[in-house]
């Protein structure tokens, strides 16, 4: 659990200082000492991000896609005769993507969507993919109808990933799926509308054709271009170009928006005693609004979780006087605002809405401000408006696009009378920072997580502030006419008190946001490339990155999420019985299907008695799901469903590339070659090429009835046709053409052109066989993945990497500059997504990689263990008569995959029988065998021992527990309580939590490491001989290293450091500013080779070793002994510190005093060190020419001696004496 310390908070805290000056109208560069530093806090936008000039708009919110090629916007087809009715005599020329406006109609789409991307038995490439795939199975999707069970059912190949390591690493599950939607909506909205239509009209032969049907076709909108110099969209002169509204920052805006005037509604307020609405800090929460209908009265009831449109629209009629309607659900009204969400109030405390003048023009000078009036809601009619909504997906039926009004009921559901739309199920849809909340279950839950954080931390917050039992830190955290001379006392004061809500709100959503980043780039980006760079910390922030998303990402490369998708979003409540779909064929054990779980925030409801239940019965269901393989297949609920409509997604992404003129996959590979040449990115020469390079190369046949410009292939007019013909082209039989093979190779008359260096032979040759016209988006999907490198192949990975690591180095306030040196940087590392999951959910032990799948969840109490459809019975097969129940431990003898093939027929797989005690145990488990697991403890003192060889999870819960990660590299959280931790081999992350724990990290692979942290207490830890990083945690802590270790950090405590110094070891928080925030009074012990030391706060103990030491106190007065050098010592203070040893020579010009036979103190240096001591023999010691006055104020926090009995003797022999202007005390 990442929580602040009031350090933390007393951090946060100068942070909003920046920002209220800087919203007061103080400008970011006179306040901040350069342009770098993570200093202030992020605007709800992204502006002034970057603060170098001209580029405040890096990141921002409502800018334009930069492109990393050059834009192609195709020709496209005809309008076919009687489209618009038996009357349109259809077109006469070619509709083309250039255009700015009309229809773009263009059939293709659909056509390469049937033959390539389909996913059932009908796909010859898709039969040969699941057969090669042991794992894979046949289920079922639910049809047109969404309904299982009926007649419209269709079988699908579910195809389970398999990691680029050869399947070493277990596959990533639904929770991946879903929360990378969540985070593609944290980095781009593209608007629609304004620019034309695109028309897919289905062809006869289409599964979806229906003969008569005047809607046998499928419509994009198209992608909002810019106004061109006459200003007005639509017209000839338009811009090709598209405004993404998000901020692209990895900054939480799906929780907070991307728009101040947006954020004001997200926020919860109370009134004051004047009656004027002031922030409580929380997010608006869910609630009954009672017969009343009215916010905040007695016949509320709390719900929690996120606010629903209706609460929202309550709280903003009662509370603050503005009359939000269903008509404002598409945009949001224009409030002033500064640029950190906080409404500006009116001469009567209440928000101010910008309205249009008597010209009715948005945006000129006759534009007025309207205060909000809680008596009279004021109506929003006229008011400007901002380009950002409050809700974009939506269920078919609440919809209000058109004109349309609300039903005459009051229910939900039933036949919807023309004209209307179902407002009650309007006022049902969540809302969140991010429009399309509501787009299917799997995504609200990730909403949900990250709301109910952001609310927990603000409880946090004020807990933490009234612990510090400081009263003017107190009331920095109190409304200015709230302030206290006293500190509350007991609980009817504490309730009393009048927090200041918008510096509360700030602080949650600081640590809220550094989670979130923290998670995406260890955890989510890792998980698909683990090659993304790592960032420079602490300064790593490069003002020349533009970290806007690109076009290439947003409108292609992000979509491959689509091919992950499953049939099913699984639900399990606590006892893992299944959360039924309600659907009269087999109610109450079916899960649900893809299509019900979107645009359905019922379902969401009906998952959990409450928010945190619903979340959880979602996140059990679906982190036990093993996501599709990422590749050009998609499952059927997708292709001839979405969103309840016949539609096709692929074919919507297809002709979303072509709309936003994403050039095809080779001319796209073919600027990244020139930009970089990287031979995984040359131009693939021909279809022979081609397949060399495919994921599955048995698609090349369906690549080529697609795309291939061969006559025998043009010329056929039916999907079975073009297949049939490109059977013959790649496999030959006797009526093949005879140009097959040139055709295959480009040679012959199928040889390339020159392409831009009008030089043929080169990267820059166009093929002329249709292999240039493949689709950035499905030809991308098809390419190989990397052996041991990340889930793409070479084309997306070169967008998602480089878009990845922009995004890192172009932000200001990257969790890594923004934390470093505080407490919560290493709550950051400490915490996990599945930490924070399980935090604001039901959801228990879950894998410390949330996004992948372990093989078995394994429990100390096997009451709560569940393991469906993995437990096969003696004969280990599944499926048959002796499967075990679902909380049976499986079955089989253990397997010793770790250099040796053999079997262990002694030794069952599970043993909870423990072999050092007598009779039965119920509070042991032992996992002997090699696959990944994750172990979970109860209350009590159990003892847990992971298995051979895979990446272990390991839970000690609460309890003084004893657990063992065994080989591999495992994740071991010991809980509350006093753990001993250990661990055989494999780069471990070990988590000690709260509690005195003891732990020995065990050994490292060669190419990795150990992370160990102590966590809060009294931690004992050992980090063996092999790389380790470690931090010890609040608490004073004993950290015994060794030579190779990475630099040990003891943080807040009085900690004990021995060894492991030679990379440097902070005893507080490595602070890049020097500021010493936590005063620990540290011990450091050097070994027999070179050691470097740095006390930061609080007095230091530093002991020598035998060789090269270099010692940096800091604050507070800091001592170096030689107490266990073995000769004397010669020490001079003087010597620069960091530079050569050379002789000094005394104010005569003497040398000083000749060195003796110590090797410990000859290339000794020093920094900030006030007490010097010698060893047992004869030493010669010579101090510095700092005094009493310099060391007062040469640190952050001063030096002067005041701590006496920290070294002992030093009280008798000072006396009563304080220090004189020599500097020397006595």
């Amino acid at each position: 659990m990442a929580s602040f310390i009031k350090s933390d908070l007393e951090f946060i805290l100068e942070q909003i200082f920046i920002a209220e000056r800087h919203a007061a109208g103080e400008s970011l560069a006179d306040m901040l000492p350069n342009v770098e530093v993570p200093f202030g806090l992020r605007t709800v936008s992204g502006i002034y991000n970057n603060l170098a000039d001209p580029q405040i708009q890096f990141g921002a919110a409502d800018n334009i896609f930069p492109r990393m090629t050059t834009p192609v916007f195709n020709t496209a087809q005809v309008q076919p005769v009687g489209f618009f009715g038996p009357a349109d005599p259809g077109g006469t020329t070619p509709t083309s993507y250039l255009q700015t406006s009309g229809f773009v109609f263009d059939s293709q789409p659909r056509t390469i969507s049937n033959l390539i991307v389909d996913q059932t038995a009908n796909n010859p490439a898709a039969v040969a993919a699941a057969a090669a795939n042991p794992d894979s199975q046949t289920v079922t999707s639910p049809g047109l109808d969404g309904l299982f069970g009926t007649a419209d059912d269709v079988s699908v190949f579910q195809i389970p990933n398999i990691t680029p390591d050869a399947g070493l690493t277990v596959p990533f599950n639904q929770w991946m799926t879903f929360f990378g939607q969540f985070f593609d909506h944290g980095l781009d909205l593209v608007t629609k509308g304004g620019s034309g239509t695109v028309f897919i009209p289905l062809q006869p032969d289409d599964p979806l054709f229906v003969p008569g049907s005047p809607t046998n076709f499928m419509v994009l909108t198209r992608a909002t271009n810019l106004p061109g110099p006459d200003g007005i969209l639509g017209t000839a002169d338009d811009i090709h170009e598209q405004s993404n509204t998000t901020s692209p920052f990895v900054d939480q805006n799906q929780t907070y928006s991307s728009h101040p005037s947006h954020q004001v509604f997200l926020r919860a307020y109370e009134l004051n005693a004047a009656g004027d609405p002031v922030a409580t800090g929380k997010l608006i929460t869910n609630r009954d609004l009672g017969v009343d209908g009215q916010f905040g009265t007695a016949d509320d009831v709390e719900i929690g979780g996120m606010a629903t449109w209706a609460v929202v629209k309550a709280q903003a009629r009662d509370l603050l006087g503005i009359n939000l309607t269903d008509a404002d659900v598409f945009n949001v009204p224009l409030l002033a605002t500064d640029a950190y969400g906080n409404f500006i109030k009116g001469p009567n405390g209440l928000p101010q809405v910008v309205m249009m003048g008597a010209d009715g023009l948005p945006g000129t000078a006759d534009d007025v401000l309207v205060e909000g009036n809680r008596a009279a809601p004021i109506s929003l009619v006229n008011a400007v408006r901002t380009g950002h909504q409050f809700l974009i997906d939506i269920a078919h039926s609440a919809d209000p696009t058109g004109g349309l009004t609300p039903d005459a009921d009051t229910v939900i559901g039933g036949p919807q009378a023309p004209g209307t739309y179902d407002n009650e199920l309007l006022d049902k849809h969540y809302i969140a920072g991010d429009g399309r909340v509501n787009e299917n279950i799997g995504l609200t839950t990730v909403h949900e997580i990250f709301h109910s954080e952001h609310n927990r931390l603000i409880d946090q917050t004020k807990e933490t502030v009234l612990a510090s039992a400081d009263l003017d830190f107190l009331n920095k955290w109190l409304m200015p006419d709230a302030q206290l001379t006293a500190l509350p006392v007991t609980p009817a004061d504490i309730a009393a008190l009048h927090w200041n809500g918008e510096r509360l709100f700030q602080a949650a959503k600081f640590g809220t946001e550094m989670q979130y980043q923290h998670l995406v780039f260890e955890e989510f980006a890792r998980t698909i490339q683990p090659q993304v760079d790592v960032f420079l910390a602490p300064m790593g922030n490069d003002t020349t990155i533009d970290p806007s998303i690109v076009a290439e990402f947003a409108h292609t490369v992000f979509r491959f999420g689509h091919s992950m998708l499953l049939e099913t979003v699984d639900r399990f409540d606590p006892n893992f019985n299944v959360v039924g779909d309600g659907n009269p064929v087999d109610p109450g054990n079916q899960q649900t299907g893809l299509i019900a779980a979107f645009l359905n925030p019922l379902a969401f409801a009906a998952s959990g008695p409450t928010p945190e239940q619903a979340a959880g019965a979602i996140v059990r269901g679906i982190t036990r799901q093993v996501g599709n393989e990422i590749d050009e297949f998609v499952t059927d609920a997708l292709r001839n469903n979405l969103v309840g409509l016949p539609l096709d997604l692929p074919a919507l992404n297809l002709a979303r590339g072509r709309d936003a003129g994403i050039p095809s996959l080779n001319a796209a590979r073919r600027e990244f070659y020139h930009m970089t040449g990287d031979s995984q990115l040359t131009p693939y020469t021909s279809w022979a090429d081609f397949v060399q390079h495919m994921k599955h190369p048995e698609s090349l046949i369906n690549f080529i009835a697609a795309y291939g410009t061969h006559s025998t292939i043009t010329g056929a007019t039916t999907l079975a046709a073009k297949r049939a013909a490109a059977v013959d082209l790649v496999l030959g039989s006797a009526t093949a053409p005879a140009d097959r093979l040139d055709f295959l190779n480009s040679t012959g008359v199928w040889a390339s052109t020159a392409g831009a260096d009008g030089i043929l032979h080169t990267a820059d040759d166009v093929t002329t066989t249709g292999l240039d016209s493949v689709d950035f988006w499905i030809g991308g999907l098809a390419e190989e993945k990397m052996p041991f490198g990340g889930q793409l192949g070479s084309s997306f990975n070169f967008v998602f990497e480089t878009q990845l690591e922009n995004l890192q180095n172009g932000d200001r306030f990257y969790y890594l500059a923004r934390t470093a040196g505080l407490n919560f940087g290493t709550e950051l590392e400490n915490n996990s997504f599945s930490n924070l999951v399980m935090l604001n959910s039901d959801a228990t032990h879950l894998p410390a990689n949330i996004f992948q799948t372990p093989a078995f969840i394994l429990e100390v109490d096997p009451t709560h263990q569940f393991n469906q459809s993995v437990v096969a019975g003696p004969d280990g097969i599944l499926g048959t008569a002796d499967d075990l129940p679902a909380n049976a431990d499986p079955f089989g003898p253990s397997d010793h995959p770790i250099g040796s093939p053999r079997i262990d027929h002694f030794t069952p797989l599970v043993i909870r029988d423990n072999p050092d005690t007598v009779g039965p145990d119920t509070n042991y488990l032992h996992y002997t065998g090699g696959d990944t697991v994750v172990l979970g403890g109860t209350a009590g003192n159990d003892i847990l021992i992971a298995g051979d060889s895979d990446d272990d999870t390991v839970y000690g819960d609460a309890g003084n527990d004893r657990l063992d990660g065994g080989y591999g590299n495992d994740n071991i959280f010991g809980g509350t309580g006093d753990d001993i931790i250990t661990d055989i081999g494999g780069d471990d992350v070990i988590r000690g939590e709260d509690g005195n724990d003891v732990i020995q990290a065990g050994n490292s692979t060669l190419a990795g490491n150990n992370l160990v942290l102590g966590g809060a207490g009294k931690d004992f830890i050992i980090t063996t001989e092999d790389i380790t990083m470690t931090f010890g945690g609040a608490g004073d802590d004993f950290i015994l290293g060794a030579k190779v270790n990475l630099a040990p950090t003891g943080n807040e405590g009085d900690d004990w450091i021995e060894g492991g110094t030679q990379d440097g070891a902070p005893g507080d928080n490595m602070s890049p500013t020097l500021t010493d925030d936590v005063p620990g009074n540290d011990i450091f012990i050097g070994k027999g080779g070179f050691d470097e030391m740095i006390g930061e706060g609080g007095d230091d103990i530093f002991v020598a070793s035998d060789a090269q030491d270099k010692m940096d106190g800091m604050s507070g007065f800091d001592w170096t002994t030689y107490k266990n050098d073995q000769y004397g010592v010669t020490v001079d203070m003087v010597v620069p510190f960091f530079s050569p040893y050379h002789a000094v020579p005394d104010a005569a010009g003497n040398i000083v005093g000749a060195v003796g036979q110590s090797p410990d103190a000859v290339y000794d240096r020093f920094a900030e060190v006030e007490g010097l001591s010698g060893s047992a023999f004869a030493d010669f010691l010579r101090g510095d020419e700092q005094n009493a006055a310099i060391i007062a104020n040469i640190t952050a926090r001063g030096s002067i001696l005041t701590n006496f009995d920290l070294v002992s003797g030093l009280r008798a022999f000072v006396g009563t004496a304080g220090f004189g202007a020599d500097g020397i005390g006595g």
